[in-house]
């Protein structure tokens, strides 16, 4: 028992991958049970989620209602659509992760000042942006991204009355996409996620996606296909409606990890 213990704390308190419960992972106590009765209760857990996800998922035939999706965003949606995969080969993989009635916060790599109107294009509802409160600064252009649903942030740290407003929208049903890298990788590679996105992910009760796109800051070589521009959208990450994390803290890393997990498996299905 005590070595036992002993190594439990050590993997607890590692830097890299520590041993920590994922948000939304169920917890058994088997200490008093049979393996049949271990079964039987892994299989109630996982039969009871199916049961969930299948109320919300779209069934053939259906039109899913994401909210009203007003035309000039709608109009612009299937431009860019046509515009980005006619000129620069876009290619979308994993719109069947987005088959369920609820909205979403959309995680995703950030390479180039293009990924919001290219990401945003493949996905079957209206989405919020979130950017960097400097893009602002022209009234114009503040104007034109304003009226593409973009609310302006601090990429330091986010101010209460922005929090608030994100996390109204996601209550309201809305979706939201945000880049939690914090600013654009100048070598395309994943840096670390900041917390604050398991934080609003947590304190809305929201679904995360996460997405990985490619070739956008290299727009010029995708349109003489000498380099794929490549969308990849991966399977939601829940948390159940009773979920109480121990350690908040803790969990809004944890839930950033996992994120950044799933980002770089999309990141190795593009390079394989």
């Amino acid at each position: 028992r005590e070595n036992i213990t002993r190594r439990d704390s050590i993997d607890a308190g590692r830097d890299y991958s520590p041993l920590v419960q994922p948000p939304g992972a169920f917890i058994i106590d088997t200490a008093n049970i049979t393996i049949e009765e271990q079964v039987s209760v892994i299989e109630s857990k996982v039969r009871e989620e199916a049961g969930r996800l299948a109320d919300l998922m779209v069934k053939r035939g259906e039109t899913c209602d994401f909210g009203k999706t007003r035309f000039h965003y709608r109009l612009a949606r299937s431009f860019l659509r046509i515009l980005f995969t006619t000129l620069f080969g876009l290619r979308v993989y994993g719109r069947d992760n987005l088959r369920f009635r609820e909205n979403f916060i959309f995680s995703s790599n950030h390479v180039s000042y293009a990924d919001p109107p290219i990401v945003g294009c493949t996905l079957n509802r209206e989405v919020w942006f979130v950017a960097k409160h400097e893009l602002f600064r022209n009234r114009l252009f503040a104007w034109l991204i304003r009226t593409y649903n973009a609310i302006p942030v601090d990429r330091g740290e986010m101010d209460r009355k922005t929090l608030k407003l994100i996390v109204g929208k996601l209550k309201d049903g809305e979706s939201i996409m945000m880049f939690p890298e914090g600013t654009r990788s100048r070598d395309g590679e994943l840096g670390n996620l900041k917390p604050g996105i398991g934080f609003i992910s947590m304190l809305a009760g929201t679904t995360i996606v996460p997405i990985y796109v490619t070739g956008s800051n290299e727009l010029g070589r995708c349109l003489i296909r000498k380099k794929r521009l490549e969308v990849r959208i991966g399977p939601p990450i829940r948390i159940p409606d009773d979920y109480t994390p121990d350690n908040k803290k803790r969990d809004y890393k944890v839930l950033a990890g996992m994120i950044v997990n799933e980002i770089r498996m999309l990141k190795h299905d593009s390079e394989t």
